[in-house]
């Protein structure tokens, strides 16, 4: 495990040592976020949108009321589980050997792992799909794929437009909701071309029906844990001792000149 032999089978998840001690170790879940926590602004800050066919209609819409409306129903209903996948274009040949793979990131060691000090996650990708399927299919629509890093494009200004016949026509909770689903690609699955390094993969959940953030037993899909350089070496046997008995590989990521190494736990 953690060679190139099974380079994509697995996707990769980074977090801190204290949410994997705290929260993910001792119940085997993961959480579903609301779609505005994440980081990147076109995700967490308030979306405007435009009108469009305003003309000859027998209501007058408030742009800056329907722009809330519009964030709070297609963003406020819609919950994600972000991941790391290996670059879908590695060199087996490549002189950096682990660049490439989605555990190997130091940027992203150092952003979603505090430092150094906490984990990467490796779920089995197939299997993490029928987890999420079991756990939260009858609360909305569940869509995966990955993350594409683009400019605006035309299909993007579109995600943003509502037509003023259709809020009308509709009303606007289920015009809202039609257009969620029609444009979730460009809504939920494009970020800025700043994030593309990153080889995010995702779930996204939309038109949650219910209330608070979803958890997902991971139990089975969970396959390896690797430790950052500066996680604390007293927890790792507790750890071990906590998954012995599961398929779940323990690792360490250090750095040899920089450049980043796996050991065995």
């Amino acid at each position: 495990m953690f060679t190139d032999n099974d380079a994509g089978r697995f996707l990769f998840h980074y977090t801190s040592g204290d949410v994997f001690l705290t929260h993910i170790l001792p119940t085997m879940r993961m959480r579903m976020s609301s779609f505005s926590r994440l980081n990147d602004p076109r995700e967490s800050k308030n979306w405007v949108c435009n009108l469009v066919n305003p003309d000859g209609l027998q209501q007058e819409w408030d742009l800056a009321a329907v722009s809330e409306e519009f964030t709070a129903r297609i963003k406020g209903s819609a919950k994600v589980l972000c991941l790391v996948q290996d670059d879908p274009y590695l060199n087996p040949g490549r002189t950096e050997y682990l660049y490439g793979r989605g555990y190997a990131h130091p940027s992203m060691w150092d952003r979603y792992a505090n430092h150094h000090s906490g984990v990467c996650l490796a779920f089995d990708r197939e299997q993490l799909g029928q987890d999420l399927s079991a756990a939260v299919s009858s609360r909305g629509d569940l869509m995966s794929g990955a993350v594409s890093y683009q400019s605006m494009s035309a299909n993007d200004v579109e995600a943003f437009e509502l037509d003023a016949g259709d809020l009308e026509s509709k009303g606007i909770e289920q015009a809202l909701r039609d257009h969620q689903r029609l444009h979730a690609t460009a809504l939920f699955f494009c970020k800025s071309r700043d994030w593309e390094s990153e080889f995010e993969f995702r779930w996204v959940l939309l038109g949650d029906s219910e209330a608070g953030e979803p958890y997902i037993d991971v139990s089975r899909s969970l396959k390896g844990v690797l430790f950052g350089d500066a996680f604390l070496p007293h927890a790792i046997p507790m750890v071990a001792s906590v998954v012995e008995g599961r398929e779940i590989v323990l690792a360490r990521i250090v750095y040899r000149n920089g450049d980043p190494i796996v050991l065995p736990a």
